[in-house]
């Protein structure tokens, strides 16, 4: 008999794995081999659970809820999420450390609570 998965909690796993793994290994180490070794699966698996645009979006659609995110379309807002990480990642490979000045990354997260984050006091 197949082993019936739950795919919100393995979804939560492959999230949680994912963080843990861009925390010891940074923006230049995380790839998908290490997030599904530390998810304790292959890492084409991960493609069973979810894109990486809908589960951006449903994200957001939770910030939004709790008051966390503005409101507009989480998919549009997803694809925004993504446009700056894969901005940020072949900055990493054109010219490797670039994206490491806190002037930068103070400019990505300003940029990042203008367009998703709720404005102060609207929680």
């Amino acid at each position: 008999m197949p082993r019936v998965v739950d795919v919100k909690e393995k979804r939560r796993e492959i999230l949680s794995a994912a963080v843990a793994t861009f925390v010891k290994h940074g923006m230049r180490g995380t790839n998908l081999a290490r997030v599904a070794k530390a998810a304790g699966m292959g890492k084409s698996s991960r493609y069973h659970y979810f894109s990486a645009r809908d589960a951006i979006a449903e994200i957001l659609r939770e910030g939004q809820r709790a008051g966390e995110f503005r409101k507009g379309s989480p998919d549009a807002m997803a694809g925004i999420v993504l446009g700056g990480i894969d901005g940020l990642f072949l900055q990493e490979l054109i010219a490797p450390g670039s994206t490491a000045a806190a002037s930068r990354r103070k400019l990505v997260h300003d940029r990042t609570e203008s367009r998703v984050l709720a404005p102060p006091g609207k929680k």
